[in-house]
């Protein structure tokens, strides 16, 4: 009775450490605390289920098999339900964190039973405090190991491509496939335990030998991505740069025109012709609209921004139409700038491919949060399922990096960011924490 209630309790404890190996690897998505709590704790629920279903079967290691892919799924699906990252990444994660189960408890359970000069299945099956002790000891050893791959998961930040990933799935269900047969192979004396202590080291170097490689890959991987990065902020820089100064020339000869017109307002009035001093200066009215509309709200950042952009606008004949509100509170002008100069970039860059070329531009605010929302009109749907659009690039590495450090400013500042289509329009709406 006591060795059943500690099984219990230890497959409790195996399953919420594998959760939250999954949750600190790779991050719960954008949901409610409520929804986090009773989500995770209705899968753990459905783990611990699932294992003690299949340890209620009497031939239970003729299953080996079924239960390592139900425990896997499980994993895998609570992963996709709950937290962030791409598919592959999630299944390596389940993946490993099963392979660590299988090892530490095949490890120990060896270790064990040379020590006590017992076999492997009467270690299994031994019913007293020593195998209780072991029991726990194998759930230590899972939670010490899989809470340090976590902080080195999220420190380093790794990232595999498709193809690395799919190589690491393989090679990891291999891994599987090969305990629970050398398991099987102890339970039923088929091997001798040296010989099995040797398969499972062995089985052990490989896979870190693996998952070491794979992290220098990775690194390159990320290395690759920085350089990327770092060459798509030069040329959005360097575009940057060019509409500035083209905003700076207009001004410069609105300046110099000013003299002039000037000068000429100040002949009709020494001639006393108020009906042409009246007539000219409706003619400059009508011109310097079509230089340039100066915005004017109480962030100078956003004004420089957006009256560059007004200018772009004009020349590429796109319809912007805005509404700010003047008085916005202070906000971080290095975010307001990768947020902002991005997604108006993607608009302007959007809709020079569309017949009626028109943006939307609202930034509001209220106590607690400033929100900005940026519509482009387009005459077909271009959204994938994953709300990233598809690049028309003739340079497939740049594509998506300006969405990406959109994101990741938003989530540094625990900001919402939803990007959709309505009725013909694509809108991207970011709200910001004040």
């Amino acid at each position: 009775m006591i060795y059943t209630v500690s099984e219990y309790i230890a497959t409790g404890i195996e399953s919420i450490i594998l959760c939250v190996f999954l949750i600190a690897s790779l991050q719960y998505k954008s949901m409610s605390k409520i929804e986090r709590i009773i989500g995770t704790i209705g899968f753990i629920i459905l783990i611990i289920t699932n294992a003690l279903f299949w340890d209620k079967i009497n031939v239970l290691f003729s299953h080996e098999h079924i239960f390592s892919v139900s425990y896997t799924l499980l994993l895998f699906i609570f992963s996709r339900a709950m937290l962030k990252g791409k598919w592959w990444t999630q299944a390596i994660l389940s993946l490993v964190s099963i392979i660590t189960v299988f090892l530490i408890n095949i490890i120990i359970l060896s270790c064990s039973s040379t020590v006590l000069d017992n076999s492997y299945s009467e270690v299994l099956l031994m019913r007293n405090p020593a195998r209780i002790f072991l029991l726990f000891l194998s759930k230590f050893a899972l939670a010490a190991l899989l809470m340090t791959m976590s902080k080195i998961i999220t420190k380093n930040n790794y990232s595999l491509h498709i193809g690395q990933s799919i190589s690491a799935i393989t090679v990891f269900l291999l891994a599987i496939i090969i305990g629970v047969i050398i398991e099987k192979m102890l339970l039923d004396d088929a091997v001798t335990r040296t010989y099995a202590t040797i398969i499972i080291f062995c089985l052990s170097a490989i896979i870190v030998l693996f998952i070491y490689i794979a992290a220098e890959i990775s690194k390159k991987n990320i290395s690759e991505q920085n350089r990327i990065m770092l060459e798509t902020r030069l040329r959005d820089d360097e575009k940057k740069l060019k509409e500035m100064l083209e905003w700076n020339d207009s001004i410069r000869s609105l300046r110099h025109d000013m003299n002039n017109h000037l000068l000429i307002i100040k002949q009709y009035a020494d001639n006393n012709d108020y009906l042409s001093i009246q007539q000219y200066i409706e003619k400059m009215q009508k011109s310097i609209d079509n230089v340039i509309d100066i915005t004017q709200t109480s962030n100078p950042a956003l004004d420089a921004m957006l009256n560059v952009k007004k200018t772009v606008c004009k020349k590429e004949g796109i319809d912007l139409k805005c509404y700010l509100q003047t008085d916005l509170p202070e906000i971080d002008d290095f975010l307001l700038c990768i947020i902002f100069g991005n997604l108006i970039d993607n608009a302007i860059e959007a809709e020079l491919k569309e017949d009626t070329k028109e943006i939307r531009l609202s930034i509001i605010s209220d106590e607690k949060n400033i929100r900005l929302t940026i519509q482009n009109k387009v005459a077909i749907k271009v959204l994938p399922s994953d709300n990233l659009p598809k690049t028309s690039k003739s340079d497939e590495k740049y594509h998506g990096i300006g969405l990406k450090n959109v994101l990741s400013e938003i989530e540094k500042v625990n900001g919402i960011f939803d990007l959709y289509e309505d009725n013909g329009w694509v809108i991207a709406d970011v709200e910001l924490p004040l």
